[in-house]
């Protein structure tokens, strides 16, 4: 006879069953597991050991009833006033885009480890409005501001079934191309010979390896003459605009770097430092002027530097290459010379060696022949 209210029952074996909640399924429902001993008291116990043993937050996320948008404006709504607007631009555009629209309908508590990989994979596949998959890197950053929207309901007294470390996303190493030393002169010869704003920044970029940001935001104040080095201290992007009055989509904005590590004083090198004064002293330059202009007011932004490098790539008859590869060159060309990692580390920007050493570092066939010929000394034929 059942004990109402209670949920335990005598079967018509003769043993007790005792049922208790352990989750609840996407619509908020319960799911039950069974319990079964010889006696009530005896199953009556287990039921009871097996409730203590529940979170008390997965009831509480039951009579809260929060999704996962909920959550995730609430963690916007408190990052904004503390984060850079281009950081928090990016994360309103990967909540907006993906997370919202693809599961911001799930209850917190019942999203589980194996919905979010399921999240991920689909992102990987076909993620873009074009069907195809997103960039493991985009996915990647996805999967952080899950996290950081679980933590911010878990901090509200919700239950998170979901640990999103715990769902793998792996890498897609596509080959990177760096400028081999022919091609590298010929880029050089042809700034050399077309000396322009563009094609002197374009020089710069190759030589101390700055970001193409860091490069659009630089003024001629930032080369400081006296002492012989280049400050890094901001970056250019185009964001999305969202102010209400605004009649365009995105806006320019110039900020600090993203990291301290990213603030940083290049020395430059002798040749690039005589070609640079005799450049200022040519062109009356104005301190304050943006050194892809020439001008105070006007600016170039990342985009049209990319197409205009595309061009001038073409110009000398090298293959396609983003202007990022000119970083990795420089990089590259470093490690050749034998810079030591702690050095090109800083001048880099990066907070770690191991960045450095993953991401820029890319031997060449020739080094890699060097350096196993180095063998030889320790072959012998008796």
């Amino acid at each position: 006879m059942p004990r109402k209210g209670e949920n335990i029952y005598k079967r018509k074996d003769g043993r007790w069953e005792a049922r208790y909640i352990y989750s609840f399924k996407e619509d908020g429902s319960p799911r039950y597991r069974s319990i079964y001993a010889a006696d009530y008291l005896t199953v009556k116990k287990k039921q009871n050991d097996a409730k203590r043993k529940m979170d008390p937050r997965l009831f509480q996320s039951v009579r809260m009833k929060k999704n996962i948008s909920f959550y995730g404006l609430l963690w916007l709504e408190r990052l904004k006033p503390s984060s850079k607007e281009s950081t928090y631009v990016r994360y309103h555009y990967l909540f907006s885009h993906y997370i919202s629209p693809m599961i911001g309908d799930r209850l917190v508590y019942t999203f589980s480890n194996k919905d979010c990989e399921v999240f991920l994979n689909r992102l990987l596949v076909s993620g873009k409005s074009d069907g195809s998959g997103l960039a493991p890197k985009t996915v990647t950053d996805i999967r952080s501001v899950v996290k950081l929207i679980l933590k911010t309901a878990e901090k509200e007294g919700e239950l998170s079934l979901c640990n999103p470390e715990l769902c793998p996303i792996k890498p897609v190493r596509k080959p990177l191309r760096i400028l081999s030393l022919k091609e590298q002169q010929a880029l050089q010869d042809y700034l050399l010979g077309n000396l322009t704003h563009k094609n002197i920044g374009t020089l710069i970029a190759l030589y101390t390896g700055v970001r193409l940001g860091e490069l659009c935001a630089m003024q001629w104040k930032d080369i400081h003459f006296q002492e012989q080095y280049l400050e890094i201290s901001k970056t250019l992007h185009r964001v999305k605009d969202h102010t209400d009055d605004s009649e365009h989509n995105t806006k320019i904005i110039i900020t600090p770097p993203k990291t301290e590590s990213s603030i940083r004083n290049i020395p430059i090198p002798d040749f690039l430092f005589e070609i640079l004064q005799q450049y200022v002293q040519s062109h009356k330059i104005d301190p304050e002027a943006y050194i892809l202009t020439g001008k105070k007011m006007s600016f170039r932004e990342p985009r049209s530097i990319e197409y205009y490098f595309k061009k001038t790539l073409k110009k000398c008859q090298i293959e396609p290459l983003h202007f990022h590869c000119l970083r990795h060159t420089f990089a590259t060309r470093c490690v050749e010379l034998g810079f030591d990692m702690k050095t090109l580390s800083e001048i880099l920007g990066h907070s770690n060696i191991n960045t450095t050493l993953n991401r820029y570092v890319h031997p060449s066939m020739e080094q890699k022949q060097q350096n196993m010929d180095k063998l030889n000394a320790v072959f012998t034929v008796k």
